[in-house]
C-alpha cells in the first residue's frame, strides 16, 4: 500500500488513515467527515451543531437529539 506524507493521523472512530481533504477536528480528536455522527441517530454532524453529552467523554450529539431526550 501507498504511504503518503501526513497520513499518520488515525480516525478516532474508524481507526484509518485520515487524509487532510477529508479531516476533521473536535474536542482535540481526528475524524473523517462521514465518521463524525450523532451518538443518538447516527447522522452525520458538523461542527458546529453538535454538543457535547458530558465533560467526560467524547460522544457528540445534534442538538434536537439532546433536546428531544433520544437517549438509548
Amino acid at each position: 500500500m501507498a504511504s503518503f506524507a501526513g497520513t499518520t493521523q488515525k480516525c478516532k472512530a474508524c481507526e484509518k488513515a485520515v487524509y487532510l481533504v477529508d479531516q476533521l477536528t473536535a474536542d482535540n480528536k481526528i475524524y473523517h467527515k462521514s465518521c463524525f455522527r450523532c451518538y443518538h441517530c447516527k447522522g452525520t454532524l458538523k461542527n458546529n451543531p453538535s454538543q457535547r453529552e458530558s465533560e467526560k467523554d467524547s460522544k457528540f450529539s445534534l442538538s434536537r437529539d439532546t433536546q428531544m431526550g433520544d437517549h438509548p
